[in-house]
């Protein structure tokens, strides 16, 4: 009786070691599988960020240009008004002091 129990010992030691490496080849298949899997994933993920990163670049280059065009104007018109007031506050002293 003795022997069967060491020997179901020893095959018990056996089947967890085959099982184990079982476990790990399953594990690696399964790993690389998902990793080859991602990559392809990740290769349209890829595309459409930088998709998304031109057209918002575009947009803003594009904003930024009549921002500035529109600024550019509203400073001309704000000189025009500042250098009349000016003139208009010039000459209200000129017909004061006179």
């Amino acid at each position: 009786m003795t022997i069967l129990y060491r020997h179901n010992k020893a095959t018990r030691k056996e089947v967890k070691t085959i099982m184990k490496t079982l476990a790990t080849i399953v594990a690696v298949i399964f790993i690389g599988l998902s990793t080859q899997a991602l990559s392809e994933e990740n290769t349209t993920i890829d595309t459409k960020v930088k998709n998304f990163l031109t057209s918002e670049w575009n947009s803003i280059v594009e904003f930024q240009k009549t921002s500035w065009a529109d600024s550019k104007d509203q400073l001309a018109r704000n000189k025009l008004q500042i250098q009349s007031l000016w003139n208009k506050i010039v000459s209200s002293t000129k017909t004061e002091n006179n």
